[in-house]
């Protein structure tokens, strides 16, 4: 009798991880909600991780890569990033960012994994922001396109501090949008600290810095369209 009841409460154990009661309620919402996405990111990751040795290393990848070798492993001060094509320097961000992979292996393909999955992170906060400030099914269809344009797959392989932008670039949206329609305080803060980094990894990235306007017009959209026809307004972040 006793073996009867324990078979019966490992079977109704083994149902409810493999069968429909693990699947309902607000972990089958969560399941629901989130499955699309998280098989996007994954293809996403698959496409960019993917025999990360094929193609080319010179020029900035090999530049960036000895500068941060040289942070990583003999804790140098680099002050200049990789020279601009009209005779300037960038900024030394990038370099710093490479020395993470760099302090951990030799291996230049480690810093093109990292590149890869700061993009495929991009992907992420770009679907989080289109799902929640806009709508789900826009949201998925960018993240798609996201995942498998060729360019993009083929330009978060490389060793490049442009590369790196496109998570700043997303979590500076990111910032606006919670700082000007949740009026998230923290959000206000970080949201110029994220445009600065952005411009750090190439200055052509501070051409987003306008966006803050439409933020604050979302903002306004949103408060206004609120029950009981509220008007107030939250303040842009500066």
């Amino acid at each position: 009798m006793n073996m009867l009841v324990e078979n019966a409460s490992m079977n109704s154990a083994r149902q409810s991880w493999f069968g429909a009661p693990f699947l309902v309620g607000a972990r089958g919402a969560f399941f629901k909600r989130n499955f699309w996405i998280a098989l996007i990111l994954v293809l996403a990751a698959f496409l960019r991780l993917n025999d990360l040795g094929a193609g080319y290393f010179d020029g900035d990848d090999a530049f960036i890569s000895i500068r941060a070798l040289q942070v990583a492993r003999e804790h140098a001060l680099v002050l200049v990033g990789p020279p601009m094509a009209v005779g300037l320097w960038h900024s030394p961000v990038s370099v710093y960012l490479y020395a993470i992979p760099y302090a951990l292996t030799l291996d230049p393909r480690a810093a093109r994994a990292f590149t890869a999955l700061l993009n495929v992170a991009a992907i992420a906060v770009l679907y989080a922001v289109g799902a929640k400030y806009f709508n789900r099914p826009g949201a998925l269809a960018g993240a798609l396109l996201l995942a498998v344009h060729p360019y993009m797959v083929a330009s978060s392989r490389d060793i490049n501090n442009a590369q790196l932008g496109a998570v700043f670039v997303a979590l500076y949206l990111l910032t606006g949008f919670m700082g000007c329609v949740d009026g998230a305080r923290v959000a206000r803060w970080l949201h110029p600290l994220m445009l600065s980094l952005a411009g750090q990894c190439h200055p052509h990235t501070f051409a987003i810095a306008p966006t803050a306007s439409t933020h604050a017009l979302t903002a306004s959209a949103v408060t206004t369209g609120a029950p009981g026809g509220s008007t107030t307004s939250v303040a842009p972040p500066s």
